[in-house]
C-alpha cells in the first residue's frame, strides 16, 4: 500500500484528516448557502439591497480566480499550511461581513471569502488523495460528496441530508426572527475544528519539484484581468451599461485577447499558476469538460426553475424553496454508492458519465417541452429528483477518474483547474440565461429556451461518457 499512499498516517490520524476534509466541505456549504439566504435581509437591514448583484458576482468572481492558482500552489509549497491559513482568512472574512454596516465593507468581505474560499476548498479532494490509495479514494469522494448535502455518521453511507438543507433552512429561520447576521457565525466552531485537526494530524508535504522559479505573477495578472473582464461584460452588460457601447466593446476585448495571451503564456511558463498543460490528459479533459457542462444543470435546478415555479406558475417561495429537496437527498443517498460503484472497476466510469449526461439532460427537456404555468408542481419534483442521480456522479466521479492517469505531483493543480471549470461552467450559465431573459421575449418562452439550450448541453456529457471513456481496469 505504502507504494501507493503519497502520505503514510497512522489508522487514527488518517481517519481523523479524512473526517476534517469532510467536516470542511460539509461546513463551507452551510456558511455559503446559509449566507446567501441571509445575504438580502443583511443588506436591507444596512440599505444597501441595490449592490445585490455585485455582491453575489464578486465571490464567484474570486472563487474562479482563486481556485486554478491555489491548486498549483499547494502541490508545489504543499497543502497544509495552505488549507490552513486560507481556511482562517475564511472564516476571518465571512465574520467580517455579518458584522458589516456598510454595504461596501460587505462587498469587500464577502468577495474576499470567495478567493480564500477557493484556496482551501478543492484541497479537501487532494488532501483525501495523499493519505488513501487509488483504490480507497472513489469511496471516500462518495463520502465527501453525501457531506455537502448529508452528514457523516460513520459506518453505511448517510441517509439523513443535512449540508446543502440545513445551512439555508437555519439561515432562514435566523433571518425570519430578526437574527440575519448570525448566519456569518454559526461555521466558526467547526472551521476551528478543522484548523485543529489539519495542524496536529496532516503534515506538510511538497509533492512537485520547486524548480526554483519565481512566481509566475505575470501569469497570475493576466488570469485576474482577463477573467474580471469578461465577468463585467457577461453580468454587467446591459444592466449598468450597452454591451456594444465603447466600454463593452472594450471589455469584451480585453478578455478574450487576455485568454488567449493567458493561455499561450501559461504553455511555456516554468512554474506557471494555471496548469495549460494538464488538457495533455485525457481523462483530465474530459472531467473538466462534464464537470463545466454539468454546472449547467446545476445553476438551473437551483435558480431557474425557482423562478419559472414563482413567476410563470405562481407557486408560493415556500413551495419553491422545496423544488431542489428531491435532488439533494437523492444526492446525499447516492453520492457513496456511486463512489463504491466506480471503485470496484474502471469500467464504471463509463457507466457514471453516461447516468450523469443523461440524469441532467431529460429534467431539462422535459421542462423545455413540457412544464407550462398550468403544470403540476410533481412535474419539478420527479424531474430533480433524476437530477439529483446526475448530481451525485458529477460530485464522485470526476476527480478519482482524472487520477488514473495524473501525476501524483499535479493532483492539487487538477483539482483547482475541476473547481475552476465548476465557477466558469456558472458564469458561462448566467450570462446566457440573461441574455435570453433579456430578449423582450415573455418568461416562460425565455426560461424554455434556457432549459433547451442547457439540455444539449448535458446531451453532450452523455456523447462525452458513451464515446469518450474507454472500458478498462484501474491500475493499482
Amino acid at each position: 500500500m505504502a507504494g501507493n499512499v503519497n502520505i503514510e498516517l497512522d489508522n487514527r490520524k488518517k481517519g481523523l484528516v479524512i473526517a476534517a476534509c469532510i467536516i470542511m466541505y460539509f461546513n463551507y456549504m452551510v456558511i455559503n448557502l446559509g449566507c446567501g439566504v441571509a445575504l438580502p435581509r443583511l443588506l436591507t437591514e444596512i440599505n444597501a439591497m441595490s449592490i445585490y448583484a455585485v455582491v453575489t458576482v464578486f465571490s464567484s468572481v474570486g472563487l474562479m480566480i482563486a481556485s486554478p492558482v491555489a491548486g498549483k500552489f499547494s502541490d508545489t509549497l504543499g497543502r497544509k499550511w495552505l488549507t490552513v491559513i486560507s481556511l482562517a482568512a475564511y472564516l476571518v472574512c465571512v465574520a467580517g461581513g455579518g458584522l458589516a454596516r456598510n454595504g461596501w465593507v460587505l462587498l469587500v468581505c464577502w468577495g474576499l471569502s470567495g478567493i480564500c474560499g477557493g484556496f482551501f476548498i478543492s484541497s479537501a479532494f487532494s488532501i483525501i488523495a495523499d493519505v488513501t490509495d487509488m483504490k480507497e479514494r472513489p469511496k471516500y469522494y462518495g463520502y465527501l460528496a453525501t457531506a455537502s448535502a448529508g452528514g457523516m455518521r460513520g459506518g453505511p453511507p448517510p441517509r439523513i441530508p443535512v449540508g446543502m438543507l440545513a445551512g439555508p433552512l437555519l439561515a432562514g429561520i435566523l433571518a425570519d426572527m430578526g437574527m440575519a447576521r448570525a448566519a456569518y457565525f454559526v461555521g466558526i466552531p467547526l472551521g476551528i475544528v478543522v484548523i485543529a485537526i489539519y495542524v496536529t494530524c496532516y503534515p506538510n508535504k511538497k509533492m512537485a519539484v520547486h524548480t526554483g522559479s519565481k512566481v509566475d505573477f505575470a501569469g497570475l495578472i493576466l488570469l485576474i484581468v482577463s477573467i474580471c473582464s469578461l465577468v463585467a461584460y457577461l453580468n454587467f452588460g446591459n444592466v449598468m451599461f450597452p454591451r456594444k457601447s465603447p466600454l463593452g466593446m472594450a471589455l469584451l476585448a480585453v478578455g478574450i485577447l487576455g485568454l488567449a495571451a493567458l493561455v499561450i503564456y501559461e504553455y511555456r511558463a516554468e512554474n506557471p499558476v494555471i496548469s495549460v498543460k494538464l488538457f495533455r490528459f485525457k481523462e483530465f479533459r474530459i472531467a473538466w469538460i462534464c464537470h463545466l457542462l454539468f454546472t449547467m444543470y446545476v445553476v438551473t435546478a437551483s435558480a431557474y426553475i425557482v423562478l419559472f415555479a414563482q413567476n410563470v406558475m405562481n407557486v408560493s417561495a415556500t413551495v419553491s424553496s422545496t423544488l431542489s429537496m428531491p435532488q439533494t437527498i437523492c444526492s446525499a443517498v447516492l453520492a457513496s454508492f456511486v463512489g463504491m460503484f466506480i471503485a470496484k472497476s474502471r469500467k464504471n466510469y463509463r457507466t457514471a458519465y453516461m447516468i450523469m449526461g443523461l440524469g441532467g439532460a431529460i429534467p431539462l427537456l422535459v421542462w423545455a417541452f413540457f412544464l407550462k404555468p398550468d403544470s403540476s408542481v410533481l412535474v419539478i419534483y420527479g424531474m430533480t429528483l433524476l437530477g439529483g442521480v446526475a448530481y451525485a456522479c458529477d460530485q464522485v466521479i470526476n476527480t478519482p477518474f482524472l487520477q488514473t492517469t495524473m501525476p501524483k505531483e499535479n493532483y492539487g493543480a487538477a483539482q483547482g483547474m475541476i473547481a475552476f471549470a465548476g465557477s466558469a461552467g456558472g458564469t458561462i450559465c448566467g450570462a446566457v440565461a440573461g441574455a435570453f431573459l433579456n430578449s423582450g421575449a415573455p418568461m416562460e418562452q425565455s426560461l424554455s429556451r434556457i432549459y433547451l439550450v442547457f439540455g444539449i448541453c448535458l446531451a453532450v456529457v452523455f456523447a462525452i461518457g458513451l464515446l469518450g471513456v474507454k472500458n478498462q481496469e484501474v491500475k493499482a
